[in-house]
């Protein structure tokens, strides 16, 4: 899942690990990608892609249930098995925790600006690849 805010990436060769070059337009990242290429920086063609970043995940209920129970197994074991108390919430429980943490967590990482500064894609389209321009000189 990504932010909805796309841009247009340029990295050099034809399946790029990483893009280098950030544009608003397609026209400006073939642009960018080019001006790069005449100065020697992609011999081997680029590759623009249109993407936006990914959002980081939430944990959901039955992740933080399944850490709660782990950290406190041995207060509710009542029978001494070492298996502590069984958690039996219903899906409609789970679903409003999952959205209640949401709610705080999202709340306390937005307060204190602590939202990592993604560099994956969430979502990509319209990759395109541009062979070489400028032929090598050997």
């Amino acid at each position: 899942m990504g932010d909805g805010n796309f841009k247009w990436y340029a990295a050099g060769g034809k399946d790029p690990e990483r893009y280098a070059i950030v544009e608003d337009t397609r026209e400006a990242a073939i642009q960018a990608a080019r001006n790069d290429e005449l100065d020697g920086e992609y011999y081997n063609g680029f590759t623009i892609v249109e993407a936006d970043k990914a959002v980081a995940g939430i944990p959901d209920a039955d992740r933080f249930l399944e850490m709660f129970f782990e950290q406190n197994e041995e207060l509710g074991d009542a029978d001494g098995d070492g298996f502590g108390a069984d958690y039996s919430g219903t899906r409609e429980q789970e679903k409003e925790l999952t959205a209640d943490l949401a709610r705080v967590f999202s709340n306390w990482m937005n307060k204190h600006k602590l939202w990592p500064d993604t560099w994956q894609f969430g979502t990509q389209r319209n990759e395109e690849y541009f062979p070489p321009a400028v032929k090598s000189v050997a």
